[in-house]
């Protein structure tokens, strides 16, 4: 026993000197990042660190037992926060957000990476992540307590690319009695005009029409080839633009989406932060992105790179000068937002040098988060950014409504990079969004634009972050009590609302502003499909079916509200009505999943014919997978 106590201890003594020699190294390494001409002293202490085994975790402390009542679980909004007397702290009231569970700064999933110059997109989820939408095996053929829903996702219904291109539908709408020939040639424009998941879905509604058209037949074999052939990790897709490229391995209309959406950033962002050289003068080379279709080859790559990244959606390089995330089908807007807010980071590099790491980190943080939520108008192939993000809006606002966080204390003048969790990237939004966006009455112009580009540039040259802010936007007191009022009266629609609630995973409490906007907006059929995505989640199959039954009413061209409502009607032991709308919604695109809902909606109707034809093509399109199988199998023993 006493030789075992031995080992223990010096085995402790040893733990102890790692971490010290680890923390020695960091906060070196923050130091020298701080101080021009550095780069080689970095390369040599990341060597250093690379060297020693990996830091053991600090030892917990023994909690000491406390006479005083326990106070409530801190909000996961404010936990990151220490704002002294907040009242919220003490009461008992359920609704105060203080009872809410606790998320301390430390469960962020921050990794430090290997390589100094590899930074991990430091974006905290502003909550779990909802269900996976569409399973890459769809569920059995017997209906069963989960069953799958399109697009039955947390924000998918918001950002789906599957919503096809306007002037699409509206030329496919002016098709008289079209046969196939006249949708192949929707198929050719489509791809003319760059809209690839447009043109499958006009060559799969050819081959519906005529399955042995030659023309269309040998257009959508060339596509599945070269996909399957660019959906591997080695032989992505690559598109160049003048200072950026694209590679990919999810898919053509990904990688033009994708391409065309940085293009515009980087036009957009290099003139408003005035950059005077491009990437390739800058850097002699053109900054790459790197989309993977999925987590496994996201960590693949950075294995391969000896990145040390393991948990986060992207992060960007700045050694390589590129971006690196995967495409999340669960929630394709943390894709897209962690692309613009990575790119943020690594074109202010581009702007700043070595004075970025002087930056405010609410400045660093707060620009990306604001150009996250940006879109690309396609057809004038530019950004529109400066778009409300309702998820951290809703953050700030709880937090300003309960805290009343400090402008100077718990924005301005926080130093410590640790304590940048939701809380603080949620303030620095609201703050950025207000000093560029806002306007006076009756005037387009910004009333503090041009004073906060001047706080951008003296802070980066290391004028000190609270004097400068009072220098050149204005005095702290005044600004504050005008923060407060920008984030309490910035509009935030029911149907936005629900919508952050859904991508945090807080179903059940979207629903009742699902409803507010349905009453409020009763001609909107893109809601009330939501609001039937969201009872979906929920498992309220039968409480959908009106909401999908209005979306078709309202747009019967909605042809994941018809798939839905066949899967519902399935889910709620209504078999006998669900054959007409999984038949609609195949009519309108018949894809892989489409096709596996009309094939289980005809078995269970005892449609035989239909059942094996749809059945079929699920196979041609999605594979043939374990369940697939099942239900061909069941099919053909009817």
């Amino acid at each position: 026993m006493a030789e075992e106590e031995i080992r223990r201890a010096q085995a402790d003594r040893a733990e102890g000197k790692l971490r010290s020699a680890h923390d020695r190294l960091q906060r070196l390494r923050n130091q020298l990042r701080s101080e021009s001409g550095a780069e080689a002293a970095l390369a040599r202490l990341s060597e250093a660190l690379s060297s020693l085994p990996p830091r053991p975790a600090d030892p917990k402390p023994t909690p000491k037992p406390s006479k005083a009542r326990p106070s409530p679980s801190p909000d996961p909004d404010l936990a990151d926060l220490d704002v002294p007397g907040d009242p919220s702290s003490t009461g008992d009231d359920p609704e105060d957000p203080s009872n809410l569970p606790d998320l301390t700064p430390e469960e962020d999933p921050r990794p430090e990476p290997e390589d100094p110059a590899v930074v991990v997109a430091p974006r905290p989820s502003p909550a779990p992540k909802a269900p996976d939408p569409k399973p890459a095996d769809p569920k059995p053929a017997t209906p069963s307590p989960r069953g799958p829903s399109n697009a039955a996702q947390a924000n998918a219904s918001v950002t789906r690319a599957a919503f096809l291109d306007p002037e699409f539908r509206e030329r496919k709408a002016k098709l008289e009695d079209p046969d196939a020939g006249d949708y192949t040639k929707l198929a050719k424009w489509a791809r003319r005009n760059g809209l690839y998941e447009e043109e499958k879905v006009a060559l799969l509604l050819a081959l519906e029409q005529d399955p042995e058209h030659r023309s269309a037949k040998s257009q959508l074999a060339k596509i599945r080839e070269k996909e399957a052939y660019h959906s591997d990790f080695r032989t992505p897709w690559r598109r160049d633009a003048s200072v950026i490229f694209v590679l990919t391995n999810t898919d053509e209309a990904k990688l033009n989406y994708f391409c065309d959406s940085v293009s515009a950033f980087y036009k957009r962002f290099s003139r408003i932060f005035r950059a005077r050289k491009n990437p390739v003068q800058m850097w002699g080379t053109k900054v790459g992105i790197r989309i993977y279709k999925d987590r496994t080859d996201f960590l693949r790559y950075s294995r391969e790179m000896k990145d040390g990244v393991s948990s986060a959606v992207g992060y960007y390089s700045l050694v390589r000068k590129e971006i690196i995330l995967y495409y999340d089908k669960r929630n394709p807007q943390e894709t897209l937002d962690t692309l613009f807010h990575e790119g943020t980071h690594l074109f202010t590099h581009l702007v700043l040098g070595e004075q970025f790491y002087k930056l405010p980190h609410w400045v660093s943080e707060g620009i990306a988060e604001y150009f996250a939520p940006s879109k690309l108008d396609r057809k004038e192939k530019d950004l529109r950014y400066g778009l409300p993000c309702y998820t951290r809006l809703r953050t700030a606002r709880r937090i300003i409504e309960h805290q009343r966080p400090s402008l100077k204390g718990d924005l301005l003048d926080v130093r410590d990079y640790g304590s940048f969790g939701a809380a603080r990237y949620s303030l620095s939004w609201s703050l950025i969004h207000m000093l560029i966006e806002k306007t006076k009455p009756g005037s387009k112009r910004p009333i503090y634009r041009d004073g906060f580009l001047r706080y951008f540039t003296a802070t980066a040259r290391g004028e000190d972050w609270v004097k400068a802010f009072e220098k050149y936007i204005g005095p702290i007191d005044r600004l504050e009590d005008e923060w407060y009022d920008y984030v309490r009266d910035f509009p935030l629609p029911a149907i936005e609302e629900a919508r952050a609630l859904v991508r945090q995973g807080d179903i059940a409490e979207a629903i009742p502003h699902y409803e507010r906007h349905a009453k409020a907006e009763p001609k909107d059929a893109l809601g009330a499909y939501e609001l039937g995505e969201a009872l979906v989640l929920l498992d309220r199959y039968a409480d959908s079916v009106p909401h999908f039954e209005r979306a078709v009413a309202l747009n019967p061209d909605l042809a994941d509200a018809w798939a839905s409502l066949a899967w519902s009607l399935l889910m709620s032991d209504q078999a006998q009505r669900c054959l007409e709308p999984a038949q609609q919604a195949v009519k309108l695109e018949p894809n892989g999943y489409n096709q596996f809902v009309l094939a289980t909606a005809a078995y269970e109707a005892g449609n035989k014919e239909v059942a094996r034809l749809a059945i079929r093509r699920t196979i041609e399109l999605g594979g043939a997978t374990s369940l697939t199988l099942e239900l061909k199998r069941k099919i053909d023993a009817m």
